[in-house]
């Protein structure tokens, strides 16, 4: 469902580049979607239905329970690796513009002392 919900997401708000060269596709795209999310809550439903009758409605809350549960700790997961992702970033550039700076310090030291006729 999940995936679905950002498949969606997606369709509803395509990036620029494809509102510019795809709108009949968009149009049939989100239509898939949709009925995909149609059909994944009627089996939803199905399913409830299904447990909640030879289990009782508390299995399917407890399902529900460990599905929020999974759910919570796959963001987590998925921030990690995002704050992780712009931890490296911040350190390529943090290197990038040290030694650009480092760079630009001997060059200027470099060309006042030539200025100065020490070299």
């Amino acid at each position: 469902m999940s995936d679905l919900d950002y498949a969606h997401t997606k369709a509803e708000n395509p990036p620029m580049f494809k509102k510019l060269f795809g709108a009949s596709t968009l149009q049939q795209n989100a239509l898939e979607v949709w009925g995909h999310k149609q059909k994944a809550k009627e089996m939803r439903e199905e399913l409830r239905s299904h447990i909640s009758l030879f289990y009782g409605p508390s299995a399917w809350d407890e399902i529900v329970h460990t599905e929020v549960q999974m759910r919570k700790e796959q963001k987590q997961a998925v921030y990690a690796a995002e704050e992780q992702r712009e931890k490296i970033i911040n350190i390529v550039v943090g290197t990038l513009i040290t030694i650009a700076a480092g760079v630009l310090m001997a060059t200027i030291i470099y060309y006042i002392g030539v200025g100065q006729g020490k070299w």
